[in-house]
């Protein structure tokens, strides 16, 4: 794994029982899949999150490979919204359960006063009023109860609507990173061949250089040998003097 910001490597950051995990999906991302991870994540303060890592491969051809570009999200926010709209769905259905139960014990109330006398139905009767108003109150309060659980669950469709966002910016800005690292990788190869070529030219030129040099250093040598020619024809019959030194020497400047 890389290393991270304040020279510290990507694993170190990441939950001892989770390294496994993250190292075959950083695996799998440098031989060619995409895809997400959700695991545990030790903060710097000795604290723990849950995060969300999204894996692109980038290959950079034969001899550089496939890097892995890794995109890694804090959930904690997220993780806080979704536990607090099953703890209000929890309580709106353990409220609703109370209610029924509450209806329920009236109806059997009202059955009951039914059978009874005539006495016994106009006493009953001012206590279904009041079972009535009961009822309408736990209705109210259930329809209440049924709003706030709407506005939850509008919520969390506004955040999974943020999310899906994210993700689409995110395979963007991936997808525009992809092409930065490619621009850069052909202007690297138009360098490198411009180099080339130069470096061609250069050798070319180093090497006609050379010949010329050798050709003036034969034509040199030719008109040397030209001249020890000429100075020997000029002597007695053609032999060096007695006694006159007999070597000759040569001595060709480049």
């Amino acid at each position: 794994m890389g290393s991270h910001g304040g020279g510290r490597f990507y694993h170190d950051l990441v939950s001892l029982t989770e390294r496994e995990r993250v190292a075959d999906f950083i695996r799998q991302v440098t031989e060619g899949d995409r895809g997400s991870l959700e695991y545990l994540m030790v903060t710097p303060n000795a604290g723990s999150c849950d995060v969300v890592t999204d894996g692109v491969p980038l290959d950079r051809g034969p001899e550089r490979g496939v890097v892995a570009l890794l995109v890694t999200r804090d959930l904690t926010e997220y993780r806080g919204v979704e536990h607090q709209m099953q703890q209000e769905a929890a309580e709106h259905v353990r409220e609703r359960a109370e209610l029924e139960l509450k209806i329920q014990a009236a109806e059997e109330r009202t059955d009951s006063a039914a059978a009874d006398g005539d006495a016994g139905r106009e006493r009953e009767s001012r206590g279904t009023e009041e079972d009535l108003r009961a009822s309408a109150d736990l209705e109210a309060r259930i329809a209440a109860a049924e709003d706030r659980a709407g506005t939850a669950l509008a919520e969390r469709d506004a955040e999974r609507a943020r999310v899906e966002l994210a993700e689409q910016t995110h395979a963007v800005a991936c997808a525009e990173f992809e092409a930065r690292i490619e621009a850069a990788e052909e202007r690297a190869r138009s360098v490198a061949a411009d180099r080339d070529a130069e470096r061609g030219r250069v050798e070319l030129a180093a090497e006609t250089h050379a010949n010329e040099r050798a050709r003036v250093q034969l034509l040199q040598l030719k008109d040397l040998r030209d001249q020890v020619a000429t100075h020997r024809r000029g002597l007695p019959g053609g032999l060096p003097v007695a006694g006159a030194a007999s070597h000759e020497h040569v001595t060709v400047v480049a």
